[in-house]
């Protein structure tokens, strides 16, 4: 089975043929050097675009997840990164089954809410809860589990990293209405 070539490879071995040959670069596509460097400098860009976008994901696969982890350290529930993060549920036939950022492993446990996952420097929860609410399958409450990083200042932790759930109000006070209190004894 061949190989697929990521774009990433190819703008490299452009990059890397161009910069050991220039002159013949330049002379077989017919370029002035600033048509030259402008090409150059257009491939440079494009893979530091591409690194970027991989570093995101990873980042992103990474919080996935942690909150997986976490999940499983406090209700003892099995969750796993949904395939693709996500994404496989648009081009699947199981997409009711893989929908947002984190499933279950248990075949005999159905979350009953639609988590989406977002670690990002800046914050945009009206963009990810109308994300969350879009995705959502009908029954289930979406929510958006959202990271914020430690703050630092003159080298000294002044805030530590914490991990926030949005919902709506309602969907909240329905889920909690058997946990939400408790009536002191007397």
């Amino acid at each position: 089975m061949a190989k697929k070539i990521k774009a990433r490879e190819l703008y490299e071995k452009e990059l890397e043929i161009l910069l050991a040959f220039p002159d013949l670069a330049r002379k077989q596509n017919n370029w002035t050097k600033k048509q030259y460097f402008s090409r150059v400098k257009e491939l440079q860009e494009l893979i530091n675009a591409s690194k970027l976008g991989s570093m995101k994901r990873r980042k992103g696969s990474t919080y996935e997840r942690n909150i997986a982890k976490k999940v499983k350290d406090k209700l003892g529930i099995a969750l796993t990164r949904t395939p693709q993060s996500g994404g496989f549920a648009k081009n699947s036939e199981k997409a009711e089954e893989f929908r947002g950022d984190i499933v279950s492993l248990d075949k005999d446990i159905s979350l009953n809410v639609h988590i989406e996952c977002k670690d990002h420097k800046t914050w945009k929860p009206k963009e990810w809860y109308k994300q969350a609410s879009e995705d959502c399958p009908e029954g289930l409450y979406p929510i958006v589990i959202m990271h914020q990083a430690q703050e630092n200042k003159e080298g000294k932790r002044c805030r530590e990293a914490e991990d926030f759930v949005m919902i709506k109000l309602d969907d909240f006070l329905e889920m909690t209405k058997e946990t939400f209190y408790r009536r002191e004894e007397k």
